[in-house]
């Protein structure tokens, strides 16, 4: 029986597997690694695989920091800003170390009977790795352990599964000791990837796959199209961001969000969350008028002593040039009790560049962001701050 599934603590497990390479993370380091999964927008299977790669990267990153052979420690493919579109579709991260592309691929499942890895990594040229670590990730118990690794000429000359589109190694063929792995990169023993470059996807074609592909309801997004076309979609920056945000930013345009008497748009909405104010609360003071629309969402933050229910506004107005002019507020739910002292409401621009930012002081019911505009087509995201707990909602004009 494997020993790994059985009641062993660490201790004893890196006992019986010495060469193996085990580190370990602590509570706040996991929850850290979830809020950081929710800075950016995903499907809930997008957001565990961001969670799991952050949380693997965080910590193998700082094990390589803080050895001083490896400073030089760079994320790659393409930074660490666009990540979040790879992972809503393919497991794995990639970094450099040096001259060297570590590819590292965490799973949280406890028996490693062969290692997968997804085609991406291996068949489009510019994310192939030179060298490809399997990572469980123990969240229960608060480790991360590396089996091994394997290189690329031996990840492409094992198995492939069409069905799955992976490549696998079997646990055996690994190397456990990752010295090895270190030593060959000094000496350059490993012969660096000869990939076959991706067949020219021309932009009327990519807009036509990004259109059926950009459903979130569609699962198995990465196999619903032959490999030539998904392989050369990925690997172009534009077209994997707008893939991500055709997947994710289901809401509506907030250009369209005038049209309160549409029952499709006010379904969609409303299954974001979204509301009209005078609707819930019965206030006349914000009915229809001209131009001008409220809607609010509920949300809530928690921290490891409280918990705080509380209300997201935006007010619209769309003047004559059909500019759109956004009034963020954050309220005390039913005008109950205080928002905490210091909860912050940010407004972002597309570049993630903070534009404006309020903090609460003390006794405060509602903090109001100075009002903004731009024309269709601009995005931006709301983002409410407490402590380490943070919730981002993300709008195209």
């Amino acid at each position: 029986m494997e020993a790994a599934n059985m009641t062993f603590g660490l201790t004893q497990l890196t006992a019986i597997y010495p060469a193996q390479t085990w580190l370990e993370f602590s509570p706040e380091q996991r929850e850290n690694a979830w809020q950081q999964a929710q800075n950016n927008p995903h499907s809930n299977g997008g957001r565990w695989r961001a969670f799991l790669n952050i949380l693997c990267l965080n910590i193998f990153q700082n094990w390589l920091k803080d050895d001083p052979d490896f400073e030089e420690v760079v994320l790659m493919l393409p930074s660490a800003e666009n990540l979040a579109s790879i992972w809503e579709v393919v497991n794995g991260t990639a970094m450099r170390v040096g001259e060297t592309r570590l590819v590292i691929i965490p799973t949280d499942e406890s028996n490693l009977k062969e290692f997968l890895i997804p085609q991406e990594w291996v068949d489009i040229p510019s994310w192939a790795g030179d060298y490809y670590l399997p990572v469980q990730v123990n969240l229960d118990e608060g480790w991360l352990r590396v089996w091994g690794y394997t290189s690329y000429e031996q990840v492409r000359g094992g198995s492939y599964d069409l069905t799955d589109r992976t490549y696998a190694v079997e646990r055996e063929d690994l190397i456990e000791d990752l010295a090895l792995m270190w030593v060959a990169m000094d000496l350059s023993a490993t012969a660096k990837p000869q990939v076959k470059n991706l067949p020219v996807l021309y932009a009327a074609q990519a807009q036509s796959l990004l259109k059926n592909l950009g459903k979130d309801t569609l699962y198995f997004t990465r196999l619903a199209i032959a490999f030539e076309q998904w392989g050369a979609l990925l690997e172009n920056d534009e077209y994997r961001k707008q893939l991500y945000e055709r997947r994710v930013r289901n809401l509506p345009a907030l250009s369209e969000w005038f049209e309160t008497q549409g029952k499709e748009l006010m379904a969609a909405l409303k299954g974001c969350g979204w509301q009209l104010y005078q609707e819930v609360f019965n206030r006349p003071e914000f009915a229809f008028r001209a131009g001008k629309r409220q809607f609010f969402k509920c949300i809530e933050l928690e921290n490891e002593f409280d918990k705080m229910s509380m209300d997201l506004v935006i007010e619209l107005e769309r003047d004559s040039d059909e500019t759109i002019w956004i009034l963020p507020k954050l309220q005390t739910t039913n005008n109950e009790g205080y928002l905490p002292e210091n909860m912050e409401l940010i407004v972002f621009d597309e570049a993630g560049k903070a534009l404006v930012k309020r903090e609460a002081g003390q006794a405060e019911k509602c903090l109001s962001l100075p009002e903004f505009g731009d024309f269709a087509g601009t995005k931006f995201a709301i983002q409410v701050v407490w402590g380490e707990s943070c919730i981002s909602e993300y709008f195209v004009i």
